[in-house]
């Protein structure tokens, strides 16, 4: 819809539409004195005389939230009867934009982005709030991360290793090169002897290795253990 491009909110000018969820919208602001970008807010409907005082609250609520995966709120307002929230602007685009529809995702980034999620919502219930849209249009990234899903909520990147080595491999990697066996590494993952098996192998072929002093040696040069 964009009708609010253009308009001025608090010390705000919305320059284009980021974003749109199912209360409200998305723009990038840009403060009309210090020239400073931000994400800007604005929820859908107009606010009656009786429920500006239930927003605010609700607005320095979210402004306390303290957490490395939920995005700053800086400021809020209301600009005429238009509610809106000043956040920190995620430059990294949106979980949906990095991993359009149809998209296999690698377990491992599936892992990092679902606990992270996970930390953040379970910090916003704690504080007694509820998320309730979450979806891939909602995550958002810092630059040069990959995305972080939220409302107001953000997710690092998940690591990335030498030679496409997974975040398993590199846990199997680092226990082979301390000199466990194989019966060990199953024992000290819970897995079993023949997964393990398999991790070795798929680690050998990715490093171009044939032997478990080669792998180390790899491991000690790559600073994997």
């Amino acid at each position: 819809m964009a009708e609010h491009v253009g308009q001025q909110l608090g010390n705000y000018r919305l320059m284009q539409l980021l974003g749109q969820g199912n209360f409200s919208e998305v723009y990038l602001g840009e403060h009309i004195h210090l020239h400073t970008q931000a994400a800007i807010k604005v929820l859908y409907g107009q606010l009656a005389s009786h429920e500006v005082e239930g927003f605010l609250t609700e607005a320095r609520t979210l402004a306390h939230l303290r957490h490395p995966h939920i995005i700053q709120v800086l400021d809020f307002g209301v600009e005429g009867t238009t509610p809106f929230l000043v956040m920190d602007y995620a430059t990294g685009g949106t979980l949906r934009q990095h991993h359009p529809k149809g998209t296999l995702i690698p377990l491992d980034t599936i892992i990092t982005y679902v606990t992270q999620v996970a930390d953040a919502l379970q910090y916003a219930h704690q504080e007694k709030l509820i998320h309730r849209d979450v979806k891939p249009e909602q995550a958002l990234a810092a630059q040069g991360q990959k995305p972080i899903p939220t409302t107001t909520t953000t997710v690092s990147p998940p690591p990335t290793y030498p030679a496409g080595l997974t975040a398993r491999e590199v846990e199997v990697l680092r226990l082979l090169a301390g000199g466990l066996t194989d019966h060990q590494i199953a024992a000290k993952l819970v897995l079993s002897p023949r997964t393990v098996h398999a991790h070795i192998s798929s680690i050998y072929s990715k490093l171009g290795v044939t032997s478990r002093s080669a792998a180390t040696r790899y491991a000690i040069e790559h600073h994997l253990a």
